[in-house]
């Protein structure tokens, strides 16, 4: 019984959806896992399933977060800060994918959840929901002599900051906290000095090496 009512509930959702005009992909709730200290991005598309260009809208229904995690959203018409609860995306055009992205930077051990809904906007009434959930595990450092740092950190704005061992042919991007690329991609190894005028904020510098991306948070006062 318990399996069918699933089944039933599940089935709503999907024909909410299709009754407003979009499909989700890949599902209803995604799932991440991440060392502390380290920023992901979790993205739920909505594809627009209409023979025209279809308005969504959101309301942030529910969030749990650790203290001290820094986290945004975005959506398809802009990203925002953790204060924002509502919003209403851009007009998906017809065969196109809208979506609403979550970022989130992990300071401790833990987990976060957070909640939307979403609606067509000429059908406030007939809402869908989608879920994202974050787990934020101890970070394992495999070589303390190797280790990827920034310094100084926190720094003043228009200070000169370093990066220090960084590894051979490795990429720098720059992400403010509302995850939007700051600059270009830099080309870097052993060490990189910035001389680039940041504003107060929380910066994410994600590292490319290896096949492999290390994450690390510039704070500027």
């Amino acid at each position: 019984m318990r399996y069918l009512y699933s089944l039933f509930i599940s089935g709503l959702s999907f024909s909410s959806s299709f009754s407003q005009g979009f499909s989700v992909s890949p599902s209803h709730s995604v799932s991440a896992t991440i060392q502390t200290n380290e920023y992901t991005t979790s993205e739920i598309l909505l594809v627009n399933t209409t023979s025209d260009s279809l308005f969504l809208s959101w309301n942030l229904l529910e969030k749990v977060t650790p203290t001290g995690w820094d986290y945004s959203y975005c959506d398809f018409n802009s990203c925002y800060d953790a204060t924002k609860t509502a919003g209403t995306m851009a007009p998906i055009p017809l065969g196109g994918n809208g979506f609403i992205k979550v970022n989130v930077m992990t300071t401790i051990e833990g987990w976060a959840y957070f909640k939307f809904s979403v609606f067509n906007v000429s059908m406030p009434d007939l809402s869908d929901t989608i879920e994202f959930w974050f787990n934020g595990i101890a970070y394992i450092k495999e070589n303390p002599k190797e280790t990827i740092s920034i310094y100084p950190n926190p720094i003043e704005s228009g200070d000169n900051w370093t990066i220090k061992n960084l590894p051979v042919n490795s990429t720098v991007e720059i992400f403010n906290s509302l995850g939007q690329k700051i600059g270009k991609t830099i080309q870097a190894s052993n060490s990189l000095m910035q001389d680039a005028f940041l504003t107060k904020g929380v910066y994410i510098l994600k590292i490319h090496h290896d096949k492999l991306v290390e994450t690390r948070k510039l704070i500027v006062r």
